[in-house]
């Protein structure tokens, strides 16, 4: 409803402004001499109400994310923690904690590389989790990943491979995209780790550098690992 009515504010505005300048496009036919100054001093009151409006309107947003940012600092200070941990196999493992939700914001580390490609950690569970659990899982999850590395990839590469086919995409030379031509363009971008109330699931996500326009493209392609079951899903979207 508030989107609505900013957005009938302006349309409203707009045809104010129409209303003042569409007359000076055809000057010579008003009145009088008065009735241009009229017109002209209005065009100045309008511009000058709209670049005052502008002014406003940013001041107000950026009051709004200062804010909102004072407001999260005083928040974080208060029921936020950050802890490490140390793993002999990836190294120290940083992590946020908030209290109050009892819930994982976040975790960090220089992972190794993953498949041969450098990867960025991100990290959440849901509310009401026991950070001692979800601590042990972290280096857990990230081992479990990690050991199914080399089974990932071409699991990747399969479903970019039955997407171009039911899509029809092809090649420079009119054929069918090759295996071959998708291990070669295609990345493995990062890994994300969620921890819910049923099961820690690790999903690791990847992209085509081609110029294809198609559902790859757009969503790209996901591996997601139930680290309970230890079963594996691949899809797009």
């Amino acid at each position: 409803m508030k989107d609505f009515i900013k957005y009938a504010l302006y349309i409203l505005w707009l045809l104010v402004g129409g209303v003042i300048f569409l007359p000076l496009t055809h000057a010579w036919a008003l009145d009088s001499l008065e009735e241009l100054y009229t017109h002209l001093i209005a065009l100045v009151i309008y511009v000058a109400l709209t670049v005052f409006a502008i002014f406003l309107s940013n001041a107000w947003e950026s009051h709004k994310k200062k804010k909102k940012e004072k407001e999260r600092a005083a928040y974080e200070a208060l029921y936020v923690t950050q802890s490490t941990l140390h793993d002999e196999r990836f190294g120290d493992i940083v992590y946020r904690w908030d209290t109050k939700k009892q819930s994982l914001l976040d975790a960090s580390v220089k992972l190794p590389p993953f498949a041969g490609y450098t990867v960025e950690l991100s990290a959440e569970s849901g509310d009401g989790m026991n950070e001692a659990a979800i601590a042990a899982y972290i280096p857990a999850a990230l081992a479990a990943v990690y050991d199914r590395q080399q089974e990932i990839l071409p699991g990747l590469c399969a479903v970019v491979k039955e997407t171009y086919d039911d899509e029809g995409i092809q090649d420079a030379a009119g054929h069918p995209v090759e295996e071959a031509f998708i291990k070669e363009h295609l990345s493995v971008d990062g890994l994300w780790l969620y921890f819910g109330a049923d099961v820690p699931l690790v999903e690791v996500t990847g992209s085509m550098d081609t110029d294809f326009k198609d559902h790859i493209a757009e969503h790209g392609v996901t591996a997601r690992l139930n680290c309970i079951t230890g079963a594996c899903e691949y899809y797009s979207g």
